[in-house]
């Protein structure tokens, strides 16, 4: 959220006085930022000092502009975020920042520091200065609204006043990602700094640089898959540039990575440490001992796929093309991870009589699914996929899929990725439900039968635009 040094001046008149709260104190000066905490604890440490440092000059060299030293606040109450973002109490945000100065309730919120280069980059619209931000800080809000048009939203009183708090934010990141997407890094750069402010002269802007009128761009943008999910699938533009390591997933199977952060395991927090180029789309199975998190995830703004091993292996298919391998500690710091890698044949079959048959490992198999990468190796109608799963297995399974809360201007609502699961005698034989355990509605019991379970999956295809998963482990 980024707020404008003229309500600052405004409402700091309002509070003469001393009704301020205090303020955290300077824990630690970095090459370019200030930062005050009560945590004293992490502020100090070498590698948060190193984080702070490498997240400014990755966006100052990326955005090509340099907004000076910074100031960050890290608040531990929701009053203070209150006072200082000039909001009511409690706000329904998590950070502010105007003229360099961040105030958040969290450790490190990228996106507000993404807001700091904001005045030296531009003046657009706020659709567009959110979406940069939320673009550039791997947004893993789910399922991203398309529901307004861009003429509204070029809108600063519309776009604030959302019904939902989060809605236009992620509407502006699906914009975002559409236009990079659709016309590159280059034009959305430009837009920041040569649009104009103001929702007619930004439209006219708009229409004259693509050609198209603002009503054609909706419809196109509505259309795309940006516009559809975009999920926690986005990594930061510079982390897949040429000078991250490539790794060569044909001629070697591990390598050993280097955490990037000692302070915790955000996904914004989290650095690139090399780089994997597919030639073809191919099936891996991948693995590591530590309890690190380690993700996958395309170098294209909405490409769809992530791989938290958190210490167990993972299935996962990925299209051609370069993908950055990003690392992250799960709880404080950690040494280096060790990463191995090797292709699988396809896990779930659209044949029943194709499905391999996967022997359940004790950590459980844990597959990530996406339309996107050619390789989903299901059978789909316009609503739903359908899968074949064959396991080798004594024990009783717990099948678990992903779902999803999503704030709609009507409430909140629940989409379950596994919308119906069924054992099978064979492929000939009829089929049964599975029954529901009572870990909840997501999880679903299969009984195995002479060692083998073989199950017929029906799953939500909305989700597979991005990036789902789903979860087999031993009920024991």
């Amino acid at each position: 959220m980024r707020q404008t040094s003229t309500l600052f001046g405004t409402l700091a008149f309002l509070c003469w006085g001393g009704c301020a709260p205090d303020l955290p104190p300077l824990q630690l000066s970095t090459e370019h930022v200030d930062y005050y905490s009560y945590d004293d604890r992490s502020a100090t440490s070498e590698a948060f000092a190193a984080e702070l440092d490498a997240r400014f000059e990755a966006f100052r060299d990326f955005l090509g502009v340099d907004p000076g030293r910074v100031r960050y606040y890290h608040l531990s109450d929701s009053s203070t975020l209150a006072h200082y973002c000039y909001a009511p109490d409690p706000p329904q945000f998590s950070g502010c920042e105007y003229d360099g100065q961040i105030y958040a309730r969290r450790a490190l919120m990228v996106h507000e520091l993404v807001h700091a280069f904001g005045e030296a980059l531009g003046n657009p619209p706020r659709v567009f200065s959110e979406g940069l931000a939320e673009v550039l800080s791997g947004y893993s809000g789910g399922h991203l609204p398309k529901e307004d048009g861009i003429r509204d939203l070029l809108d600063d009183d519309f776009f604030r006043g959302g019904a939902q708090p989060t809605r236009n934010h992620g509407q502006a990141m699906s914009l975002t990602a559409f236009l990079v997407d659709e016309y590159g890094w280059p034009f959305v750069l430009r837009l920041h700094r040569e649009i104009p402010f103001g929702a007619a002269r930004a439209g006219e802007w708009l229409e004259r640089m693509t050609a198209m009128s603002l009503e054609e761009l909706t419809r196109r943008w509505q259309e795309s898959p940006a516009g559809v999910y975009v999920g926690s699938a986005s990594v930061h533009p510079y982390e897949c540039g040429e000078g991250i390591p490539l790794l060569d997933l044909a001629r070697g199977s591990e390598a050993r990575l280097e955490v990037a952060s000692g302070v915790g395991g955000d996904l914004d927090r989290w650095r690139a440490r090399a780089r994997v180029r597919v030639e073809e789309p191919q099936w891996f199975r991948w693995s590591s001992p530590q309890e690190a998190r380690v993700a996958v995830r395309g170098c294209g703004v909405a490409s769809a796929h992530s791989l938290p091993l958190r210490g167990r292996s993972q299935w996962s298919a990925l299209p051609p093309g370069d993908h950055a391998v990003l690392v992250g500690a799960a709880e404080g710091e950690m040494g280096p991870v060790d990463l191995a890698w090797e292709p699988v044949a396809a896990p779930i079959a659209s044949v029943c009589g194709d499905a391999p048959l996967n022997v359940l490992e004790p950590e459980g198999l844990h597959v990530q699914l996406s339309l996107a990468t050619g390789l989903a190796s299901l059978s789909c109608g316009p609503e739903e996929c359908v899968g074949w799963v064959r396991l080798a297995t004594e024990d009783e399974v717990i099948v678990e899929g992903t779902v999803l809360s999503i704030e709609r201007p009507s409430g909140s609502e629940v989409v379950r990725f596994v919308r119906r699961v069924e054992t099978c005698g064979d492929c000939a034989r009829g089929c049964r439900v599975a029954e529901p355990t009572t870990e909840g509605f997501r999880a679903l019991v299969l009984a195995p039968v002479d060692g083998e379970i073989l199950a017929r999956l029906t799953l939500d295809r909305a989700l597979l635009s991005s990036s789902a998963s789903l979860t087999f482990r031993p009920r024991s």
